[in-house]
């Protein structure tokens, strides 16, 4: 018989994991469980865009944003926020919803603008802060740009308004890019 083998990036993954858990216990917590999100991302990252360099991956969601600063394939930096105003994810679920009516969708579009100027204003935020953070705990430079990924990366002008604003380089996660 033979038995699968364990890929080498999913024994670093888990050595990962194992390291980090490791870490928390020394500082005298136990950890419950851990979400293995961040590291499924992470893997979309590397297949499909390598291994080289350092990406700021922001995983744009119904309830917050996952931040991960990729090193070398690698998860560096994790932060994950909760929007700060609850009722984003039901907003704009309405506004990009293709199911919404056309009585509806009018009576959105006077609030529409705004809403997402707050939602690009927070997004833009929560990525500054995070780029902060780490550059004041490592000196490495985020040198292959920002990759968005999630349901509301998707809206319209997401990547162009925050690529305007940051000054660098944003795109939507192409998730089949090295598929053929």
């Amino acid at each position: 018989h033979s038995f699968p083998t364990r890929r080498s990036s999913d024994l670093t993954k888990k050595e990962s994991v194992e390291r980090q858990v490791e870490m928390i216990h020394q500082c005298g917590e136990t950890v419950q469980f851990v979400d293995v999100d961040v590291f499924a991302l992470v893997n979309v990252v590397t297949y499909n865009y390598g291994k080289q360099g350092t990406w700021l991956l922001a995983h744009i969601g119904p309830t917050g944003i996952v931040i991960v600063v990729i090193v070398e394939g690698e998860p560096a930096y994790i932060r994950k926020v909760a929007y700060e105003a609850e009722w984003h994810g039901d907003a704009l679920d309405q506004v990009l919803s293709p199911q919404t009516s056309l009585e509806s969708k009018k009576e959105l579009e006077t609030s529409e603008a705004l809403l997402l100027e707050q939602l690009f204003q927070e997004t833009r935020e929560q990525i500054c802060e995070t780029l902060e953070s780490f550059s004041e705990h490592s000196s490495i430079v985020i040198d292959r740009g920002i990759l968005l990924s999630g349901g509301y990366a998707v809206v319209p002008e997401m990547a162009a308004t925050l690529a305007h604003s940051l000054g660098m380089s944003v795109h939507l996660v192409d998730p089949f890019q090295a598929i053929m």
